[in-house]
């Protein structure tokens, strides 16, 4: 008697699809962000845990971040901007350029962007370690919510450390360009301090500071729900590791077009180069 073909319901196939599991993990990242945000709004015993996982990340990214945007601005903002610029006669306003340019963007996608790939990467390989070995359950029959002593201080450390690195990264450029243009384009150092001194706006230092928390917020809710859900070993680890970047990498680029646009539709006069 032959046997009958086994069919599986509609509902398996749709929750084993492809599909069903990004939805599911976008879900998991919206539930983690919501915790995350009501433990930090409600309590501060996750200050010291977030102290020393800020220090963590400065080690990690502070010497790459500084490398990289360093090396970006000196190829494409002296050596290559620096002379369209200087072709049109107005070689001058080349640092205020630079500066709005690199306070805006470069330093928002280039920070981000090393953020998410040395900070964050670590934090979903740990999380993901400790899931694979059962720690995460060692620690729930504990009693130890997973979230508050793991998720919250990583997350926050990620929201505070995005602001400061994102400052530094602006810092860094700017302190490659003044090395290099002043010499290299013949411009009076007087005239390169005042052209950035005209474009220091403090609306676009508070719009820079609220996106860049925000990014690293979001960086962080990402790495750390993506260790929380490893499965499979340490292959599993791996693919985590690869979709939290992924995923923060698209993040950073699409939130980052998105509010520039909003902010400069909401305040047109601040796309106006002054000096």
């Amino acid at each position: 008697m032959p046997r009958p073909v086994r069919r599986d319901s509609l509902a398996t196939r749709v929750t084993s699809s492809a599909t069903w599991e990004k939805i599911e993990s976008a879900a998991g990242m919206w539930t983690v962000a919501f915790q995350t945000l009501r433990i930090a709004l409600t309590s501060l015993r996750w200050l010291p845990d977030a102290i020393e996982e800020t220090a963590t990340i400065f080690r990690r990214c502070l010497t790459p971040l500084v490398v990289c945007v360093s090396v970006f601005i000196a190829a494409n903002g002296v050596f290559i901007l620096g002379r369209v610029i200087q072709a049109l006669g107005a070689p001058d306003r080349q640092a205020g350029g630079i500066f709005v340019g690199s306070f805006r963007e470069v330093a928002t996608w280039i920070t981000m962007m090393v953020f998410a790939g040395v900070a964050g990467s670590a934090v979903t390989a740990d999380l993901g370690a400790r899931k694979i070995r059962e720690e995460l359950e060692a620690l729930s029959v504990l009693g130890v919510p997973v979230i508050r002593k793991l998720v919250v201080p990583r997350v926050m450390a990620f929201t505070f450390s995005a602001v400061v690195l994102g400052g530094i990264a602006v810092l860094a450029i700017m302190v490659t360009d003044f090395l290099l243009v002043p010499s290299v384009y013949h411009i009076p150092m007087a005239v390169f301090v005042d052209s950035v001194k005209q474009n220091i706006l403090a609306g676009d230092v508070i719009a820079q500071i609220v996106k860049h928390a925000l990014i690293g917020f979001f960086i962080g809710v990402v790495c750390c729900t993506k260790g929380l859900r490893v499965k499979g070993g340490a292959e599993g680890v791996g693919l985590a590791v690869n979709q939290a970047v992924v995923i923060s990498f698209f993040g950073v680029w699409m939130f980052n077009s998105v509010f520039n646009l909003a902010y400069l539709s909401l305040f047109p006069d601040l796309s106006v180069l002054r000096g």
